[in-house]
């Protein structure tokens, strides 16, 4: 695990660094004591494992929602690893549906 992908910005809210050469966007934690937020979970259930091995290791409580800020299959594809319910704009699913 690459913990150095891993940048505190507040107490309650962290950064899980990308990669431009593997096209990994930064992913967003918002975190309190009983749930997990994500923004945006990456673009494959593989990067969705990753995010988790790092919320493990936070001791990060389990992921209660997840945000998209936009359809592109590198931001959501992630969001396979998890189960929680997703907020986006309702314009999100269709070009989801488009894309699948």
């Amino acid at each position: 695990m690459n913990k150095r992908r891993l940048r505190k910005i507040t107490d309650r809210v962290w950064m899980i660094v990308g990669s431009n050469r593997r096209i990994q966007p930064n992913v967003g934690i918002i975190t309190n004591k009983t749930q997990t937020v994500l923004v945006d979970c990456g673009n494959s259930p593989a990067w969705g494992n990753f995010i988790q091995e790092m919320l493990t290791f936070m001791g990060a409580a389990s992921v209660s929602h997840i945000i998209y800020t936009h359809h592109h299959w590198d931001h959501v594809f992630g969001a396979m690893a998890f189960e929680a319910p997703i907020i986006a704009h309702e314009k999100c699913l269709d070009y989801l549906k488009v894309e699948a």
